[in-house]
């Protein structure tokens, strides 16, 4: 009898395992509403199960864009804006810059509460990608909620207590180490003028949102006929491992 119900449990499990099994799959995100530049206004970005989220675009319009993203515990995160020297941008030759991308982009990450992470703001220049990762990056010890700011240079995220990344040096990684860096996130304050065009942020260790379980209970029971299929499956399987073992023993 063990060695039926061995068996007979062991084939089920590899039934359900074959059940759970979903093919890897990845997200791109594009901005469709404006997002907002607060916690209260941020993009979400969900789908219906949780998948690689490989990068999130989107444009500024004087204004900050900031989006609400899942991290993963263990896995280390970078987001990069893309630069002429990355992707196929147009270049304005004479002047020497992208044209209709966000020139010096800054980016900001935030944890669950609106607590500042980390900031980049590269020079203005040949460089145009902001990099958040390798030395000084970021692996967060557990996985949940996070906050991805972008911003043009000029714009300074802010606390109640005032700003929360320093403005300088402007080519390296920066902790919450301002005035501001122990409060939430409140919004975003200083020059607008430079923050306009598109963007691009390539990502790694970040995952889209799973979308919330349906409220109507009834929504979430099985089918009728697909619990009476994985049933008689399991049935099966028992039946065929029974008989299995009859024959052992005769």
């Amino acid at each position: 009898m063990k060695t039926i119900r061995f068996k007979g449990l062991a084939a089920l499990s590899g039934l359900g395992f074959l059940l759970a099994a979903v093919p890897t799959q990845a997200a791109t995100f594009t901005e469709s509403d404006d997002a907002g530049e607060s916690l209260q206004t941020a993009a979400a970005v969900t789908s219906a199960q949780s998948m690689s989220l490989e990068s999130i675009s989107g444009s500024l319009s004087g204004d900050a864009d900031l989006f609400k993203i899942f991290l993963t515990g263990g896995q280390t995160f970078s987001a990069t804006t893309t630069s002429s020297e990355t992707a196929d941008i147009p270049v304005n030759q004479a002047a020497g810059i992208p044209i209709d991308v966000v020139i010096d982009p800054k980016i900001f990450l935030f944890d669950e509460l609106g607590n500042g992470v980390y900031a980049n703001d590269d020079l203005f220049g040949s460089v145009q990608s902001t990099l958040l990762s390798g030395p000084g990056g970021f692996s967060p010890t557990a996985s949940g909620i996070y906050f991805l700011g972008i911003s043009g240079t000029g714009l300074e995220a802010v606390s109640a207590n005032g700003q929360i990344f320093p403005s300088e040096p402007f080519d390296q990684i920066a902790g919450p180490t301002g005035a501001g860096g122990g409060s939430p996130l409140t919004g975003f304050v200083g020059d607008r003028t430079a923050s306009f065009g598109k963007y691009t942020l390539s990502l790694t260790g970040a995952q889209t949102i799973a979308a919330a379980p349906p409220t109507d209970p009834a929504a979430s029971v099985p089918e009728p006929a697909m619990t009476l299929g994985l049933l008689m499956v399991g049935g099966l399987i028992i039946s065929q491992a029974k008989q299995s073992n009859r024959n052992q023993i005769s």
